[in-house]
């Protein structure tokens, strides 16, 4: 399964050059939205944003979620902060 199509966290196997970033995507929807293809233009548009700084390293996606849902309880989006607050990260 390639990385688009996972829902949570995914981390890459190769030396990270540069700096380390999270991805976090989500959709609002999962009838009107389809989960694949919004994961992919937003990773796409992080990878892009990143590029020629470092890569992602760790990737977050919550579908059927919508913005006014404070991170805390977005389980995607709270892992992430939980990963990112962690002494290991």
């Amino acid at each position: 399964m390639s990385r688009r199509n996972q829902i949570g966290a995914a981390s890459t196997d190769v030396q990270v050059n540069g700096i380390r970033f999270a991805f976090y995507g989500r959709t609002s929807t999962t009838r009107h939205q389809d989960r694949v293809s919004s994961q992919g233009w937003q990773r796409d548009m992080a990878d892009g944003l990143v590029a020629g700084h470092g890569q992602v390293a760790a990737a977050y996606f919550d579908a059927g979620t919508s913005r006014r849902i404070p991170w805390r309880q977005r389980p995607q989006a709270a892992q992430l902060m939980a990963a990112a607050s962690s002494p290991e990260s």
